[in-house]
């Protein structure tokens, strides 16, 4: 019940009031995505239940430095290229993101290591959005409709059925 009412409350909160042309040629996008998160995620699992053990931090050192060589590799070459122009506001989000991305694995990780997998990863994900919603509401002055403020509370009632299935 609780991941039929998250579902429910994925697709409320993130409805717009106004009304959307689906197109069918994009559809696949949320499957790939769906699938590629939970890949990710079982992944993740995998590591932290095989390789990782007390190397939280190292391994997620490796993983984050290997993302910034990579990223400055890019930033580089593209910048030769002359397809883009350094600006030091790009460097703040990315380091910005960069830390929100770091803790968010960081906690994910000490999930997966403290809770049962099954219960961890829906709650996590819901929390996620739930949050996503009320931070957009608060900083950014996002409207939020009815069905919207809707699809937050079926979240958390599925955040609650969830872990204490």
């Amino acid at each position: 019940m609780g991941i039929l009412l998250a579902l429910l409350a994925f697709y409320l909160t993130f409805k717009k009031n106004k009304r959307e042309r689906v197109i069918l040629k994009y559809a696949f996008i949320h499957l790939f995505l769906f699938l590629a998160v939970g890949i990710f995620h079982s992944m993740l699992k995998v590591a932290e239940h095989f390789y990782i053990g007390k190397d939280l931090v190292v391994f997620l050192a490796t993983a984050f430095g290997f993302a910034l060589l990579f990223g400055m590799i890019v930033l580089l070459f593209l910048m030769v290229a002359k397809k883009m122009i350094f600006q030091i506001k790009n460097v703040v989000a990315g380091v910005i993101l960069g830390l929100l991305n770091w803790y968010s694995t960081f906690y994910f990780l000490k999930g997966l290591n403290t809770f049962q997998v099954s219960v961890f990863v829906p709650v996590f994900n819901v929390g996620v959005v739930v949050l996503s919603s009320i931070v957009g509401l608060i900083l950014f002055k996002e409207k939020l409709g009815i069905q919207n403020r809707i699809g937050i509370i079926i979240a958390i009632v599925a955040i609650v059925l969830i872990a204490n299935a």
